[in-house]
């Protein structure tokens, strides 16, 4: 979920490449020719604002943002972690509230709801109510994930 430039134009029809971007936050197919850095839409297409104030202002944020896959990324690093190498983060549902400006600070908190045996395997699934909050407290995300914990030897 975290790869850019990770697909390339086929010649066929598409929505993706012409989805009614504003002229300067498209990519450059033209100069993709020589540089494909041109068509990765994070440092020359749709998603420079992420990583550019400028842009980040052409779309009506303060400066530049963290939100939607970079959000996520954070919170299944943050279940992985917990989990450890033995363990999987096996389904996660989360809704984004606001995005972390640059600058922001950003706190994940979570909490096991729930804990269930499986018995077939020794393992237990452990849901997690996940929510992060900015310095001023304010929720950014919230949801649950279910993850495997390592068998107990």
């Amino acid at each position: 979920m975290s790869v850019w430039g990770a697909f390339r134009e086929s010649g066929g029809p598409t929505s993706l490449w012409r989805a009614g971007w504003l002229p300067e936050m498209s990519r450059d197919l033209e100069g993709a020719k020589i540089d494909p850095a041109y068509a990765d839409g994070l440092y020359y297409g749709p998603s420079r604002g992420h990583v550019q104030d400028r842009y980040a202002q052409v779309i009506g944020m303060p400066r530049s943002y963290g939100y939607g896959a970079s959000t996520g990324a954070w919170i299944l690093d943050y279940l992985a972690n917990w989990v450890g190498e033995h363990g999987d983060v096996l389904h996660s549902k989360m809704s984004y509230r606001s995005p972390a400006l640059t600058g922001d600070v950003t706190y994940l908190d979570g909490e096991v709801s729930e804990l269930i045996e499986e018995r077939r395997t020794g393992n237990s699934i452990a849901t997690v109510r996940v929510v992060m909050t900015n310095q001023r407290g304010e929720v950014m995300a919230s949801g649950d994930a279910e993850l495997r914990l390592p068998a107990a030897e």
